[in-house]
């Protein structure tokens, strides 16, 4: 089953969400998602893959941003090798901009549960 996470609502969102799902051959999946029905916007939206060996903070260790002009429930989703001796997660970000001016307009982050390899 893949592990999820859902962050509270906000502005501009409706939902934001993080999953990270164990795979075969040392492999995860990622996904980072969000839902927002407002128009006019761009959607920068960042899926990071970060981990730690319990000595040091959350590093990033792999990462994609995609910008979505679309409304709706748009994500990303990644299949990354990672190496054992590490806790994992996702970590989902997503920049809101209004399409006109440039000017961010909400930002919001979500992480998965931890998975440990």
């Amino acid at each position: 089953p893949v592990e999820t996470d859902t962050a509270p609502r906000y502005t501009h969102l409706n939902t934001v969400s993080a999953a990270i799902e164990e795979k075969a051959l040392g492999f995860v999946y990622c996904e980072s998602t969000y839902n927002c029905m407002h128009e006019n916007y761009t959607f920068v939206l960042t899926c990071t893959l970060q981990r730690t060996d319990g000595t040091t903070g959350w590093q990033t260790y792999k990462t994609t941003t995609e910008t979505f002009l679309e409304i709706g429930t748009r994500g990303i989703t990644e299949t990354w090798f990672a190496p054992a001796g590490y806790a994992y997660r996702t970590f989902t970000t997503i920049v809101i901009k209004n399409s006109r001016t440039g000017k961010v307009v909400e930002t919001a982050t979500c992480d998965s549960p931890v998975i440990y390899k």
